[in-house]
């Protein structure tokens, strides 16, 4: 049995929407793959601008901590007695200024060579200013004592024994007997915190190493920030640039400093950040897998003065970055479905358009034939249409023509 023959307008509107359906489909795809690469790409260039910005706000905090040191450096050579006890207070009061300056530093000292008088000020916590002075080991009491900022100056605030504290022998002081003469700055190390020594805290120290100008030493300078300290600044640069920052202080066991979990002891470091830090320096944005989630992850590496390197890693989660662009691809989907539903309309249309006449030229010839009779067969308007449609008209009204002929022979 054969096949009823199928609509034209059925025909016209699955081909259209056929055609539709597959030129959507390509340029759903294209737009996909534009927007996956451009996003992917901006936001490669908006974690590195990131990294950027962080790494020159942590130079900036670095030249102003040795500008610090150059301060107090004039301040101690402009005294008459630069190696004297008697100097120690008055040079720390002078300095006081740019201490207060830099809200980032901890500690502020100057150390004497001759009998290891040390004096510094202290950042507590709580923002308050501490002035110490330790005794050394010249003859005489042997007490620490330290002064508190007050509106009018500093004011006595606690005395404690000095228990044999002697600054030339920590490693601060050590280091900058043995640094560059332009100053050094030490790799993390524990502090003594006086008045509460079973309290751990690590810092970083900057220290310079005082002569007069004939060489001989008159002390060391220490400007001074504590872990807690340099991560409250990290945190405010991961804030403002919507970053994750780390810093992985290099050496032989390289370290994390820096970083979300860093306290006031520095961790050891993660067995995932092995391959940021095996990556070239300046390298471009890779995709990481951190504690079971991707991260987009970039890395700087600087170096400070004495040769003390960090790894400063940027990070981001890949959701946070992956969301927009899920975004934009259920947008560009829906904007699919819509173009393919007005094209689907748009193709109805004119199939019912062109199909309009070829059904009134059916029916004429429909008519026609039930009438009996050539004479019957008149074309609609809709046929005169198309340049086909009346073509095709014409040639039935001839048919017809040629047919009334014949019968009237």
């Amino acid at each position: 049995m054969q096949k009823p023959a199928g609509s034209f307008f059925q025909a016209l509107v699955r081909s259209v929407a056929k055609l539709v359906l597959v030129v959507s489909a390509v340029s759903l795809a294209g737009t996909a793959w534009l927007a996956i690469s451009n996003t992917q790409d901006d936001a490669q260039r908006d974690l590195e601008q990131s990294m950027d910005r962080s790494v020159e706000r942590l130079r900036m905090l670095i030249n102003a901590t040795e500008m610090t040191a150059a301060s107090v450096e004039r301040i101690a050579r402009t005294s008459s007695e630069p190696a004297e006890a008697s100097a120690l207070r008055p040079t720390l009061e002078k300095s006081l200024a740019a201490f207060e300056q830099r809200p980032e530093l901890s500690y502020l000292g100057l150390v004497l060579a001759r009998h290891g008088e040390y004096g510094n000020l202290e950042r507590t916590e709580d923002g308050s200013i501490l002035l110490w002075l330790h005794p050394g080991s010249p003859p005489g009491p042997a007490l620490t004592q330290n002064y508190l900022l007050t509106p009018k100056g500093f004011a006595p605030h606690a005395r404690q024994p000095a228990r044999g504290y002697d600054a030339r022998r920590r490693p601060f002081y050590q280091a900058a007997l043995e640094g560059a003469e332009e100053g050094v700055w030490l790799p993390s190390y524990r502090w003594i915190v006086h008045g509460a020594e079973d309290t751990p805290l690590w810092g970083l120290s900057y220290v310079k190493a005082l002569h007069d100008p004939q060489g001989q030493l008159l002390g060391v300078l220490d400007v001074d920030f504590d872990l807690p300290a340099l991560n409250r600044f990290l945190r405010s640069l991961a804030a403002e640039y919507g970053v994750q920052l780390q810093i992985v202080e290099r050496g032989e066991a390289p370290r994390l400093i820096g970083g979300e979990n860093v306290a006031a002891e520095p961790l050891a470091l993660p067995q995932e950040f092995a391959p940021a830090l095996n990556a070239p320096p300046g390298a471009a944005v890779h995709k990481l897998t951190w504690s079971g989630a991707d991260h987009w992850v970039t890395t700087r590496t600087m170096e400070l003065k004495g040769g003390l390197q960090w790894t400063v890693v940027a990070s981001r989660p890949a959701h946070l970055i992956d969301a927009p662009l899920h975004h934009q691809l259920y947008q560009m989907l829906g904007m699919a479905v819509v173009l393919a539903l007005g094209l689907l309309l748009v193709a109805a249309r004119m199939a019912r358009q062109i199909g309009r006449p070829l059904t009134e030229l059916e029916q004429s010839v429909q008519h026609a034939g039930e009438s009996g009779t050539a004479a019957a067969l008149v074309l609609a308007p809709s046929a005169g249409r198309y340049r086909e449609t009346l073509r095709l008209g014409q040639a039935l009204v001839g048919m017809a023509s040629a047919i009334r002929l014949r019968e009237t022979q």
